[in-house]
């Protein structure tokens, strides 16, 4: 079995979570980083099930990573979050991600059932 569809799965769901973390770092409100993690992780979750739970950790993980380049190099920030408090950003990636594989398995399974 080829791999390299779930390495790209992952480089792409790290490089969307940096990019969540820059989106949170830029403006006051959390909305679009959220949207972001949100779609995201649903097609992580679509595209590669097996590799679900780790693309998602490392698209949650990229706002935590932001907030901690900004504290060591002072990086100018829209929003003063309290650095723990962005590792809540795993929560919607891994429900998103989870819900890519649900919605999968469900068409899936539809799909069988019609043929």
């Amino acid at each position: 079995m080829d791999r390299a569809p779930g390495r790209v799965i992952l480089v792409l769901a790290a490089a969307a979570g940096v990019w969540a973390g820059w989106l949170d770092l830029l403006q006051p409100g959390f909305r679009e980083p959220l949207l972001l993690i949100a779609a995201a992780g649903f097609v992580a979750g679509f595209a590669r099930p097996a590799g679900a739970v780790p693309a998602a950790l490392l698209l949650g993980a990229g706002v935590p990573l932001m907030h901690l380049a900004h504290l060591v190099l002072g990086v100018p920030s829209a929003d003063d979050t309290a650095f723990p408090w962005t590792f809540f950003a795993l929560v919607p990636a891994l429900i998103s991600a989870l819900a890519g594989v649900g919605v999968r398995q469900s068409m899936l399974r539809n799909f069988e059932r019609a043929s």
